[in-house]
């Protein structure tokens, strides 16, 4: 011990200066220095921290952006798709065009539509013999049973072309079709009464009766049509179309009826009246028979057990032919105070020849 007392004493003024040196260093390092080590740790963490979530928000900010350009385009090639590619309705979902030729002056264009219609319809009806009015007609129990289908086609091809010469002045429209269409229909019919079991079964009645209605018509027309416009003023059309129909008397003779109409347009004719249009049209068309208007009809029946048929009420005609309707009208089309007004004025003739019978009714 005496020698470290008499270093102490010895070297005093050099001892005490150094520890308590040493001793505001480690006050200042535990004070201040290590405080400010772990601060800025933290803050270099927290700055890592930080570039992490920025590029990780980077990330999906990008992944939103592209998901919004993406459904944006989305939209766009739907909308697109529905507008352009799409047609408007579903009889132009059947159609078919092709343009084979088209130049400044013609214009060619073949249009095919067709369309398959299938229509189905069960009917079913019970009334149990327990009912209190079973027993008025002495059949106590009633199942029907009614199946119907409706099968109808069509098919439409057109050829149009179109005529423009180099000024424009005019334009020429020429148009040839046909039309085919075919219409089937089936119902059967199946009343069984007097259920001797109670139940829904058509083989448990002793009283039966059972009806069928199947038709089958088949059409085929042409037709021919020409327009002319002159300078958006003057309008004539000319056309005729030919029909034939099972319906009729003679299945392979053609019916014609031609049309023809001309109109003319005059702008600012006096003050108040911003456009007239004369015009005037001649029409034919038909109105076909009915299925089985041609036939005499013939019911089918059992007296005393024997089986026959009856005539019906109206008689069959070989020559049966469509309703002829003949039409003639002339009127005026105003358009008055900037077109804020419009006046018709039509005056029409119609005659009807060739009358067909009421249809019958089953």
């Amino acid at each position: 011990m005496m020698p470290l007392k008499r270093i102490f004493a010895e070297h005093r003024s050099s001892i005490i200066p150094l520890v308590a040196a040493i001793a505001v260093n480690v006050l200042v390092y535990a004070l201040v220095v290590y405080p400010k080590g772990r601060q800025q740790a933290a803050s270099a963490d927290r700055a890592h921290e930080a570039v992490v979530s920025r590029q990780a928000a980077e990330r999906e900010l990008a992944a939103a952006h592209a998901l919004i350009e993406g459904k944006s385009r989305a939209t766009e090639e739907l909308a697109t798709f529905y507008d352009k590619v799409l047609p408007p309705d579903i009889s132009s979902a059947r159609r078919l065009t092709y343009s084979p030729y088209t130049s400044d002056r013609n214009q060619i264009r073949i249009v095919g539509v067709g369309g398959f219609d299938v229509f189905n319809q069960k009917n079913f009806v019970f009334s149990p013999p327990e009912l209190y009015f079973e027993d008025d007609d002495g059949f106590p129990g009633t199942d029907a049973l009614s199946y119907g289908q409706n099968i109808n086609k069509n098919l439409n091809l057109n050829a149009i072309h179109v005529y423009t010469p180099a000024g424009g002045s005019f334009t020429a429209t020429t148009s040839l079709g046909t039309q085919y269409e075919t219409r089937d229909l089936d119902v059967s019919r199946t009343v069984s009464q007097n259920l001797l079991s109670g139940l829904p079964n058509l083989r448990d009645g002793t009283r039966r009766d059972l009806d069928e209605q199947a038709e089958n018509v088949e059409d085929f027309g042409v037709f021919a049509q020409h327009e002319f416009l002159w300078k958006e003023r003057l309008l004539l059309t000319g056309g005729i179309r030919a029909d034939r129909s099972t319906n009729n008397g003679d299945t392979g003779q053609y019916f014609y009826y031609p049309k023809a109409a001309a109109s003319y347009r005059f702008a600012k004719v006096m003050r108040g009246v911003d456009e007239v249009k004369a015009r005037v049209a001649y029409g034919e068309s038909g109105n076909q028979p009915t299925f089985g208007q041609k036939f005499t009809n013939l019911t089918a029946g059992s007296i005393g057990g024997i089986g026959g048929f009856t005539i019906g009420g109206t008689t069959g005609s070989k020559d049966m032919r469509p309703e002829r309707q003949r039409e003639f009208e002339a009127g005026l089309d105003l358009a008055l105070f900037g077109n804020k007004a419009t006046v018709e004025l039509t005056g029409f003739e119609r005659r009807i020849s060739d009358l067909l019978p009421p249809p019958r009714t089953a």
